[in-house]
Formats: C-alpha cells, sequence, structure tokens
C-alpha cells in the first residue's frame, strides 16, 4: 500500500506501506514493511524499516531491523534489534494475495 497508514484498532498480520502510525490504542500482531515506523501502542512481531521510532509508553515484543532506531524513554521493548544500511532487503516477500473464488483456466499449446 502506498502512503501513510494509522492504526487506531487491532490488525492481526501482514502491513506493507510507505509509513505506518500504531496509534496509542493500536496493536499490530505480525509482520510491517514500511520506511518509517513510529510505534505508540503494541506491536509483536517483525518490523522491517528504515526508520524506527519506540514512543515513551509502546511495547513490543519481537524483531526489528532499521537503519536508524529512536527508543522514548519509557518504551518496552523484549526482543532483537539489527542495524542494516538496507532493512528492507531482508523483509519476506511479500504474500501472495488470496484466492478470490473464481475458477481459473489455462490452455497450453504444445506445437
Amino acid at each position: 500500500m502506498q502512503g501513510d497508514v494509522v492504526i487506531e484498532g487491532t490488525v492481526d498480520g501482514e502491513v506493507r506501506c510507505t509509513s505506518l502510525q500504531i496509534a496509542e490504542r493500536g496493536v499490530v500482531d505480525g509482520l510491517t514493511v514500511a520506511d518509517k515506523v513510529v510505534v505508540l501502542g503494541e506491536f509483536t512481531g517483525a518490523i522491517y524499516a528504515k526508520e524506527i521510532l519506540l514512543g515513551a509508553a509502546c511495547a513490543v515484543e519481537g524483531h526489528i531491523s532499521h537503519r536508524k532506531l529512536v527508543l522514548e524513554e519509557g518504551c518496552y521493548f523484549e526482543g532483537k534489534s539489527r542495524c542494516y544500511t538496507n532493512p528492507l532487503a531482508h523483509a519476506p516477500a511479500a504474500a501472495p494475495a488470496p484466492w478470490s473464488g473464481e475458477e481459473l483456466t489455462a490452455s497450453f499449446d504444445p506445437g
């Protein structure tokens, strides 16, 4: 997804965008890939971002891969932090889109 995303509710799964903010009441459990991530709420999983800011009241558990990491006083982080020149290159490939239930047809011409 292009652009900025703000999560104020609960997300269980994968988030890929340009910029992500997890609000104070936001909860994300899964994989996040973005240029910039600001966590003010709760996160569990893996973050791949060029810049990550963990706000004073946030709770983060998991692995974070970054170029720049800012930890505000009072934040909670439990996990592994890795600094890379290009952390987005280390992110897993995007999951394929779910099957829509439509029938697929293919033809093969051997000759």
